[in-house]
């Protein structure tokens, strides 16, 4: 079982501690720098442009200019946004955006993908907000459009939604045949679907048993498409902090939202995708359910966006104890 981390990028109001952009960013910076040193797989970012659950005038880092940069900055640990959303960037955009960053980071990219859920950023930024079954075709389409990009010479592509003529996508990725895709999200009967036909890897934030169930449909669909469950990865996002008692937890908790939000609302959020707070053993505890499932990669979702105190506790408490 690898270990993520999902990166403070002010999506959350998660830097808001932080007076000035460039303070922020250097923040941002040394929270997956110091994530590599101390051992951790990969480092996620969200893919969103203003804030969240609170629309405010916050500096929000973009998620491809930031996972350019950090490639720049780090040499092993792996990148990708926790998830594009398809809406954003037409497909062959994206696959240009894709194999750059892949060149950049010497091979480092797992690019995930998403159909978009956010309306009133969609709005804000001037994007239509198709229903859902469109969202998700259109997810389908760049999935298959960034397959071919990635991997021919020229393309061209008919479908409902994109057309392409002769598209070049030069350089290519460093990663072969393409970087992995991932695909997040829990509906069952279409998203789940992609999955089993596009995707190399899978996240859904739910609890262990909302994630077993939605994994027995995803086995369904593998078998209906010919498809061998264990070529994806099993990825899931949790919320964790390691503490020496219970009362500590909402002190921990605060240093990831502003002072005039309540920790009880951070912590109900959290509660929902069933979090995993307590000492380190307590902790290991939790995870055991997950490494039974076959969860490839845990990427957990600290409460330090300035301390790093508990990516230092995860890395130094949590991993030996799962060696």
């Amino acid at each position: 079982m690898k270990f993520g981390v999902s990166i403070p990028n002010g999506w959350t109001l998660d830097l808001t501690r932080r007076e000035g952009a460039a303070a922020k960013w250097e923040a941002l910076r040394d929270y997956v720098v110091e994530a590599e040193t101390l051992g951790f797989d990969s480092a996620w970012v969200v893919d969103h442009f203003h804030t969240f659950p609170r629309k405010r005038t916050e500096a929000v880092f973009e998620a491809f200019t930031t996972l350019t940069a950090l490639a720049a900055a780090t040499t092993r640990i792996r990148l990708g946004p926790l998830v594009a959303c398809a809406g954003y960037r037409p497909p062959a955009h994206l696959a240009k955006i894709a194999a750059c960053l892949d060149v950049v980071s010497g091979g480092r990219l797992t690019l995930g993908l998403g159909a978009g859920w956010y309306q009133e950023e969609y709005g804000a930024y001037g994007y239509d907000f198709p229903r859902i079954a469109e969202r998700l075709a259109r997810l389908a389409e760049t999935c298959e459009i960034l397959d071919a990009l990635f991997t021919q010479e020229r393309v061209t592509y008919e479908g409902r939604h994109y057309r392409l003529r002769e598209a070049i996508c030069e350089p290519k990725p460093v990663q072969r045949p393409r970087p992995p895709l991932l695909i997040g999200g829990g509906g069952e009967r279409v998203l789940l679907r992609q999955v089993a036909r596009h995707a190399d890897a899978w996240n859904c934030n739910v609890g262990v048993d909302e994630y077993r169930r939605k994994l027995d449909i995803l086995h369904r669909h593998c078998r209906e498409l010919g498809r061998d469950p264990a070529t994806i990865e099993l990825t899931v996002t949790l919320p964790m902090a390691v503490v020496d008692r219970p009362e500590d937890i909402d002190r921990v908790l605060a240093e990831r939202v502003p002072a005039d939000i309540p920790v009880s609302t951070l912590r109900q959020r959290y509660e929902r995708m069933g979090p995993l707070f307590g000492t380190a053993e307590e902790v290991v505890r939790g995870l055991r359910p997950w490494r039974d499932l076959g969860i490839g990669t845990i990427i957990c979702l600290l409460p330090d966006p300035l301390s790093r105190s508990q990516l230092v506790r995860v890395a130094r408490e949590v991993f030996p104890l799962l060696a």
